[in-house]
């Protein structure tokens, strides 16, 4: 804990004399004069840069593995998985496919050296209690398959074939046995996450550091997208790995 706390006051001098050094430089460049007051702007600056990153910091720390940069987060929650699957195979017959843990899969009868559970099941059937649900693949209005495509400014990926059962649950083919939960709040605070950290750039670049907005625009967008890519997967990383940890141990301690 006390190695976090030096890494994230690290952090900050590092963004104060970033912040001050570029703009001294680069606005000088770019203006008749470099900005003035650089002694206090520099440190308010910083301020508003590493607001957002103690704030994603203490998110992290309270929800490990929730709040990442946009091409890294995931808005699914997965449950754990079901203890057995039953499946019928090619003659109807149905067959038992028991969770081993060591492995992480379903195998026939639990027993690790027989056959896996088909990778697109015909259908499961899960039973939980007294009562019994059964998942069937997406289909189209044609009876085939139903292939979903996720849609980006770049290109198309297929996505995981979908199960449902009758109330409107999901299981998808990369993760059989487990029930996949959209999170809109996940997806909500992780987007309010990085277009903060994006604002924060730009406050500091133009109030602060006095750049003209449009410079300062882009400006912002560059130093966000390094801070996306080179900073915050390692600070994270290391955040998470601190609070797992730190529970670890008080649950041995209880």
């Amino acid at each position: 804990m006390i190695l976090l706390i030096v890494m994230l006051v690290i952090v900050y001098v590092v963004l104060t004399l970033l912040l001050s050094a570029w703009t001294l430089w680069f606005s000088g460049y770019l203006y008749s004069e470099p900005t003035g007051q650089i002694e206090w702007r520099g440190p308010v600056a910083g301020v508003a840069v590493f607001g957002c990153v103690l704030l994603w910091v203490f998110l992290a720390y309270r929800s490990p593995d929730t709040y990442r940069s946009l091409w890294e987060f995931s808005s699914r929650e997965v449950s754990t998985p079901f203890k057995e699957l039953q499946v019928p195979n090619e003659r109807g017959e149905t067959e038992r496919f028991v969770y081993i843990k060591g492995l992480r899969q379903y195998h026939l009868d639990g027993k690790q050296n027989l056959k896996q559970i088909p990778s697109r099941p015909t259908l499961m059937t899960v039973v939980e209690g007294d009562a019994k649900s059964v998942f069937k693949p997406e289909r189209d209005e044609k009876g085939k398959l139903l292939i979903r495509k996720n849609q980006s400014m770049f290109a198309s990926q297929q996505e995981p074939l979908r199960y449902l059962d009758e109330n409107g649950r999901v299981m998808l083919e990369d993760s059989l046995g487990q029930i996949t939960t959209f999170k809109t709040s996940n997806f909500t605070a992780n987007i309010f996450l990085n277009v903060l950290m994006l604002g924060g750039w730009f406050a500091a670049l133009w109030p602060l550091l006095r750049f003209q907005w449009s410079h300062a625009l882009g400006q912002a967008l560059v130093f966000w997208l390094v801070m996306m890519m080179f900073v915050m997967p390692p600070l994270l990383n290391y955040v998470e790995s601190v609070a797992k940890e730190r529970a670890k141990t008080a649950t041995i301690v209880r």
